[in-house]
């Protein structure tokens, strides 16, 4: 039986927070970075040009939103999940996530949670 693997968009524009990031996802076996990067609109470019299986981005960022990018995304292609994280969740953030199809939102400081919601994410649009 073949290992599972996916490759991760990892979007912030904190250059700390992206590197804390990969670093946790990329001790998950079958999972890589294959993009890190400080903003939604560079993101979109990656993700069009086909890298990456999976995109986990912070909220604020300079130019869009993470839920801005996950809106274009999601409406582009049901099959990419987006995950979204924030140190400044709140209601209206969180249902404007789950209006536009992110598949999990997870707070900043719960950042171990992320490789296990990008497998969760990836079964869930198969």
């Amino acid at each position: 039986m073949a290992e599972r693997s996916a490759r991760a968009i990892v979007v912030d524009d904190d250059d700390d927070m992206r590197f804390l990031v990969r670093m946790i996802i990329e001790r998950e076996p079958g999972l890589d970075v294959v993009a890190e990067l400080a903003d939604g609109l560079a993101a979109l470019e990656a993700w069009r040009s086909g890298v990456g299986d999976v995109i986990v981005t912070d909220q604020r960022m300079p130019g869009i939103t993470g839920v801005e990018l996950a809106e274009v995304v999601v409406a582009t292609d049901r099959h990419t999940p987006v995950i979204l994280y924030s140190a400044f969740l709140d209601e209206v953030i969180i249902e404007a996530a789950r209006r536009v199809g992110v598949c999990k939102v997870i707070e900043k400081d719960h950042y171990r949670e992320i490789p296990g919601a990008i497998w969760e994410c990836l079964d869930s649009h198969a």
